[in-house]
């Protein structure tokens, strides 16, 4: 299963979309993991937002999902 994710970075209002192919069929797991799971962490979203391995603090409220589509 393939989900289109748009994440809001709330510093700079820009919104982007990661594509997350999910390696297992269970979309409640992966609504869990990117709403209360590891995924949910500014840290990890900053990397799937940038592309990159920098990184801010832990947190909440800095990277936002703004929709979740399944393909």
């Amino acid at each position: 299963m393939t989900v289109r994710i748009t994440l809001e970075d709330t510093t700079t209002g820009e919104q982007r979309i990661y594509i997350d192919t999910l390696e297992d069929e269970r979309t409640y797991d992966a609504s869990y993991i990117w709403s209360d799971g590891n995924y949910s962490c500014d840290c990890n979203r900053y990397n799937f937002f940038y592309g990159s391995e920098d990184s801010v603090g832990c947190g909440d409220t800095r990277f936002k999902v703004i929709r979740w589509e399944p393909e």
